[in-house]
């Protein structure tokens, strides 16, 4: 099963049973917020679709630039959901009512100001890994490009080759005759 609900959604999400109709999620977000879900799901979406594409197309075994631009959009995918949220911590919510839920959310409130030395710790190794991504991205990138430069190269050096050994035949044919 794919979940192309992006991470996002989790973040202010309530999720209720509603007997004879099942679960149903409310989310609580701004326009902005919902445009940029809808962004993301869409860019998931045609990432899937373009690497089951090219898993079912009939490309020869040697060629495998098709599986890797399929990996570097999905890369890319990815990369735009850590650069949104690297800085991000889950938001503190309460499934309970009342005063125990507000006991709860004062008591995981205190707790994430005692524990700011610990999570600010994640949030920097958060942010050096997408940095890192994204840098690997790019060089993934340059040597795609580079990588085709030199197959484009040999190309042009085995029709230069096999022009200059035509050239050859036909000088011996016009020696042995």
């Amino acid at each position: 099963m794919v979940n192309f609900l992006p991470s996002s959604c989790n973040q202010n999400a309530q999720i209720k049973y509603e007997s004879g109709v099942g679960f149903r999620v409310a989310v609580d977000m701004s326009d902005a917020e919902i445009q940029r879900m809808l962004r993301e799901v869409r860019e998931r979406v045609r990432v899937q679709l373009r690497s089951k594409t090219t898993q079912s197309s009939d490309e020869s075994p040697s060629d495998g630039s098709a599986a890797n631009k399929a990996t570097l959009e999905s890369l890319k995918a990815n990369l735009s959901v850590i650069e949104r949220s690297w800085n991000r911590l889950p938001p503190i919510t309460s499934y309970r009512r009342g005063w125990n839920a507000r006991l709860e959310l004062w008591l995981k409130r205190l707790f994430r100001k005692i524990t700011h030395w610990f999570t600010w710790e994640q949030i920097n190794f958060n942010s050096a890994t997408a940095n890192s991504l994204a840098e690997i991205q790019r060089l993934l990138l340059s040597h795609e490009e580079l990588l085709k430069e030199m197959r484009e190269q040999i190309d042009d050096l085995a029709s230069t080759l096999e022009r200059i050994e035509d050239e050859e035949a036909t000088k011996r044919q016009e020696i042995h005759k």
